[in-house]
């Protein structure tokens, strides 16, 4: 199992599909699928949600975002390695196992895409 960093989370509905990873060849253009892994009723993960989303939508036009509550869609968490919440996976690869900041999802975001422009 994973542990949550947010005391007062409890489980809501589950709020999208599981998608499979998306190697950057499979692209069209520079998009990027980015997945906030939460525990509903999170305070620290909702007050960080706009503001790395917001970060991301800059960072990487047409970005698509996905809130993802761990505990509803555990198999897809566990299968990426999420093992503590909050979790950060870009185009299905865990990226960033505790919350990062707006300043380093960005810079995530852009060496990504600096390397996919490389043929990385």
């Amino acid at each position: 199992m994973f542990t949550v960093d947010c005391p007062e989370a409890d489980r809501p509905a589950r709020d999208g599909p599981i998608l499979g990873a998306m190697e950057p060849s499979q692209r069209k253009g520079p998009h990027m699928r980015v997945e906030l892994f939460h525990s509903a009723g999170c305070k620290r993960c909702a007050a960080a949600h706009e503001g790395l989303r917001s970060a991301a939508e800059q960072a990487v036009p047409g970005v698509v975002w996905r809130d993802i509550d761990a505990v509803n869609e555990i198999d897809y968490a566990l299968e990426l390695g999420v093992m503590s919440l909050p979790a950060v996976a870009v185009d299905g690869h865990l990226v960033f196992s505790s919350l990062p900041t707006p300043a380093q999802l960005t810079r995530e975001l852009q060496r990504r895409l600096a390397g996919a422009s490389n043929g990385r």
